[in-house]
């Protein structure tokens, strides 16, 4: 092991950049890794000829990687992460994130909504950084579950497959928690229904207020 390598093992890389990772609504389980440890997932390298797998049997930094990796790696193909998706996304946000099926803008890795990976981190007993932790429970707001976002989300998608938008935005998001109370955040809400969307396609619900008749 070189001095360069011995280094980069020891300390992968400088500090999560938190906020700019939670705006985004998906996570590959190797960028969930890397948050929950507090690790900039862009500057982690795993697989690669340098990388940490290398030294997972040997070093504590690359062995708590592969540990956790393996587990999310699990809950996410077992459903525990919600329906694991190839979410389509503008070219620029996955760019250096992930490969992408040749001519589209979709993922070959499965994601996952980043909303819930707190809460299911918690019920697993996965320690998690603390500045993540504290961000995404910032403000006692709820913490988004699995099973809460996919049930806004059925609920959303049988509602634009039934007709067109009866009430503003803000009103489905207020009738949202008040069925999912204590366990869909506001972000929850966002990706629930960026998702129903992205299931009815030719529902006319894009605009602020509600469908002309």
């Amino acid at each position: 092991m070189t001095p360069e390598e011995r280094a980069y093992v020891e300390e992968p890389c400088r500090q999560c950049r938190f906020e700019e990772w939670m705006q985004r609504s998906y996570w590959t389980s190797h960028e969930a890794t890397c948050i929950s440890l507090g690790w900039e997932p862009s500057e982690v390298d795993w697989g690669s000829r340098r990388g940490l797998w290398r030294w997972h049997k040997l070093w504590e930094s690359a062995r708590r990687y592969k540990q956790r990796r393996d587990t999310i790696d699990v809950a996410l193909h077992a459903g525990d992460l919600g329906e694991p998706m190839f979410p389509p996304a503008s070219r620029s946000e996955l760019q250096g994130r992930v490969d992408l099926v040749a001519g589209t803008s979709t993922p070959t890795q499965m994601m996952f909504r980043s909303g819930i990976f707190a809460a299911w981190a918690r019920d697993t007993g996965i320690d998690l950084h603390e500045e993540y932790e504290s961000l995404a429970g910032r403000g006692g707001m709820p913490i988004s579950t699995a099973a809460a976002e996919l049930e806004c989300c059925n609920w959303l998608t049988d509602l634009m497959k039934a007709g067109p938008k009866a009430h503003t935005k803000k009103h489905y998001r207020n009738e949202a928690m008040s069925r999912f109370a204590g366990r869909l955040s506001d972000r929850g809400f966002v990706r629930a229904w960026a998702s129903a969307q992205t299931a009815v396609p030719d529902a006319d619900w894009s605009k602020s207020g509600p469908s002309k008749k």
